[in-house]
Formats: C-alpha cells, sequence, structure tokens
C-alpha cells in the first residue's frame, strides 16, 4: 500500500512538472520520492525471494543480501536541509532506532534455524517490515514527503 502511494504521488508529481518548472524543494522530493520507491520495491522483492525450506545453507545467501541491504539503508542519504539542534537529534534519534532495530533482528538470525520450511520468509517479512517502518521515520527526519508536497503546493 505504502509502495502504491507513493507510485501515485510520483506520478502526480511528474503531471505537475510537465506543467511547471520544479523548484528546488520539489526537485529533493522527487528525488526522494524515487529513492524510496526503489528501496520498498527492492525490499519487496527481497521478501518474495525468501527460500522456502529448512536447509540454513539455502537460507544465509538470501540472508546476507537482506542484512547487506538493510545495512546499507542506515548508512546512506544523510542529507536534507539544514536544521536546528533539536531537528538534528530527532535524526539522530530516528538513526538510533533504526541501528537498535538492525542489531535485534542481526543478533536473532545469527543462530536461526527454521522449524518449518515457511519460517524463514514469515520472519524475514517481519523484519523488513519492522525495519520499513523505522526507516522511513529516519528519512522522514530529512526529507518529509508529506510537508514538501504541502509546501510545494
Amino acid at each position: 500500500m505504502m509502495l502504491d502511494n507513493l507510485i501515485s504521488q510520483k506520478e502526480v508529481m511528474q503531471k505537475h512538472f510537465c506543467e511547471n518548472a520544479p523548484g528546488p524543494d520539489e526537485i529533493w522530493a522527487y528525488q526522494e520520492l524515487l529513492y524510496r520507491i526503489h528501496v520498498l520495491e527492492t525490499l519487496k522483492m527481497l521478501c518474495q525471494t525468501a527460500p522456502c525450506c529448512t536447509d540454513v545453507q539455502m537460507i544465509i545467501p538470501h540472508y546476507h543480501m537482506v542484512d547487506a541491504y538493510i545495512r546499507h539503508l542506515s548508512l546512506e542519504r544523510q542529507f536534507g536541509k539544514p536544521r536546528d539542534d533539536a531537528h538534528q537529534k530527532q535524526r539522530q534519534t530516528a538513526l538510533a532506532s533504526l541501528n537498535t532495530i538492525i542489531g535485534d533482528y542481526r543478533r536473532r538470525f545469527k543462530s536461526f534455524k527454521p522449524a518449518s520450511a515457511e519460517l524463514y520468509g514469515t520472519e524475514i517479512t517481519k523484519v523488513i517490515c519492522t525495519v520499513i517502518a523505522a526507516w522511513i521515520t529516519h528519512r522522514n527526519c530529512y526529507i518529509n514527503l508529506a510537508i514538501e508536497e504541502a509546501t510545494a503546493a
């Protein structure tokens, strides 16, 4: 649903850009929108391709891809409009929360042994959903698409 909303928002913005030259705030919002769509599509694909088995050796390569991608999300694109100290503290708190979630799932999966073929897919999807919520909060500390859209209108 979030992905569908972002894709719809992208289409609206593209139409708007055909009619009006975008300003810097709209360009920032649009590039953030494209970035979020890409991330959510990638995470969706990782959920869909989770191995359905109990063989840990089959699961490990997929888990490594998921883990690397998520850890990278916590490090990239930490830029946005300059903010005051309170807003900077909010950014740090959101990043710390995301990193806590990453640390938690990494500890849980360190000795993961699925009892059923569906367990890994179910568990990695839960992890990804939890990460998405924290990642969106983190991203909104840099560029809040709802706010950017309202100021551009």
